[in-house]
């Protein structure tokens, strides 16, 4: 659905789309300034098509398919984005044990991709959030890492308490 509303005197759309093709779901939260979409049971081909798209390095694209590993951040000069892989405890409620959870966000000035290993509806609950808020460049920030924030903040407050 398409939300319109006013907020700090910008008149803004703002939309968040799911989008199910079979097991597929991604959101896809439009700001002014960037987009940000998240990725929930993507397929390699999937994964390719939106690195066509948005034209990122081969490497990013290793860390989105994998999905594991260190934490680690990297920068990419030639995109001029950030790859961000944190690593989050899952609670499993059936072997009543955490589980290893990596979580990738890539960051640019005209997007943010995020994909976990698992599906969070605190991510689901987040996109509805960033909908209804509006990231704007001011002094004091830069959009995309404004909302990078509110991720990582979101996934650590959820996975550990």
């Amino acid at each position: 659905f398409i939300h319109t509303c006013k907020e700090r005197g910008y008149l803004y759309n703002g939309a968040i789309a799911i989008l199910i093709l079979v097991d597929i779901i991604m959101l896809l939260v439009q700001q002014p300034e960037f987009t940000w979409i998240h990725l929930k049971n993507s397929t390699r081909s999937e994964l390719e098509n939106i690195q066509k798209e948005y034209d990122f390095h081969e490497l990013i694209m290793e860390d989105l398919i994998e999905l594991s590993g260190e934490n680690k951040v990297e920068y990419y000069e030639e995109d001029d984005a950030v790859t961000i892989l944190l690593n989050f405890p899952k609670y499993d409620v059936k072997t009543e044990k955490y589980i290893h959870n990596p979580f990738v966000i890539v960051v640019s000035h005209s997007f943010v991709l995020s994909i976990g290993k698992y599906n969070s509806r605190h991510i689901d609950n987040l996109a509805k959030i960033a909908q209804q808020k509006t990231y704007l460049q001011n002094d004091n920030s830069t959009p995309t890492f404004d909302l990078v924030y509110d991720i990582i903040d979101t996934m650590y407050d959820k996975s550990v308490k």
